[in-house]
């Protein structure tokens, strides 16, 4: 579900969204991108809201981070609250799952390597102890990108989707194959809904940043793009609206679950092309911060470290675009 526009919030200037790529540990260097924003934010003696975005949303390593980001913590504690202090004592192989004895790789029907529901369990530790509840997410408001498996559809998480706000990260987080999917109802639906990363829909979610400003609307909005990744874009031919009018496919098996993953993936995959085209008037800020991860799972805390300054470093490369994206009308 997608939150209705602040007429409110048009008035004052044009609406300002984040938009944060997924990409596993790469995407720890929003933390130091954040913290470069954040200066800008309480560098005066009172809050400098120009710096303050209207949204942020993030697909998957995006989502964890925006999510923390929206609340306006500052980018140290970010990179410190989100992994090396809540995950510190937790031994890798704990996360594990173990197959049962005769199981063999019917282990694999649960389809994933490591439980999601333990680090969703991790993670509403963390946002409960900082208080940090849908409801306190409203400037920046927060949504997420999830891919639901069921309808072969991308789902925008809000407030209003019906989703816990762990939850609602965690299955952004579900890497498949990595973690478990999460299994959940939604708003108006029956039934639990398979929901993995948002990766295989949206990596880059301006599908869900376009959509809070359809037509004329748009341009009276501004993207900042964040991703550890240089975008390559290509042409692609036109494709059907992902996930309208579908049919849910019954998933069931091994067998079932990559067949839909599939169809998501190319599905959806050919619709952000084509909406990057008709949208590619709207105004835009991208901030390409790379990464000293090894891989998507190098959370190591040397590889944090890294990453929160090179991403930092990123920030401040960018500064006067970015400046110009948070205090030019």
């Amino acid at each position: 579900m997608i939150p209705a526009r602040d007429e409110k919030m048009a008035d004052q200037g044009r609406l300002k969204v984040v938009v944060l790529s997924g990409g596993g540990a790469h995407t720890t260097t929003y933390p130091g991108v954040w913290q470069a924003i954040h200066e800008r934010i309480y560098a005066g003696d009172s809050v400098d809201e120009d710096y303050v975005p209207d949204h942020i949303i993030g697909t998957s390593g995006g989502a964890l981070f925006g999510c923390l980001m929206a609340v306006k913590k500052n980018g140290r504690l970010i990179s410190g609250a989100s992994i090396k202090d809540k995950f510190k004592d937790q031994k890798p192989w704990r996360m594990v799952r173990i197959p049962a004895p005769g199981e063999g790789l019917n282990f694999l029907l649960d389809w994933g390597l490591i439980d999601i529901q333990k680090i969703i369990h991790e993670l509403e530790k963390v946002l409960k102890g900082y208080s940090i509840t849908w409801e306190s997410l409203h400037r920046p408001a927060f949504q997420c990108v999830i891919a639901d498996l069921t309808s072969g559809a991308r789902r925008y998480a809000t407030r209003d989707s019906g989703l816990p706000l762990a939850t609602a990260v965690g299955a952004s987080m579900a890497i498949p194959g990595v973690f478990t999917p999460v299994w959940a109802p939604l708003e108006k639906s029956e039934g639990k809904h398979c929901l993995v990363d948002g990766g295989v829909c949206e990596g880059l979610p301006l599908g869900a940043a376009l959509q809070m400003a359809p037509g004329d609307a748009q341009q009276k909005m501004k993207i900042l793009a964040v991703s550890p990744f240089r975008e390559v874009l290509g042409e692609e031919e036109e494709a059907k609206e992902c996930g309208e009018g579908k049919e849910e496919y019954e998933i069931k098996d091994l067998r079932d679950y990559l067949q839909a993953l599939y169809r998501t993936l190319v599905d959806s995959k050919a619709c952000d092309m084509v909406k990057l085209l008709e949208y590619s008037g709207v105004e835009s800020v991208r901030v390409y911060t790379g990464s000293h991860a090894k891989n998507a799972l190098d959370f190591s805390p040397e590889t944090i470290e890294e990453n929160y300054q090179l991403g930092r470093d990123a920030a401040h490369a960018h500064m006067e675009a970015i400046h110009g994206f948070f205090k030019k009308p």
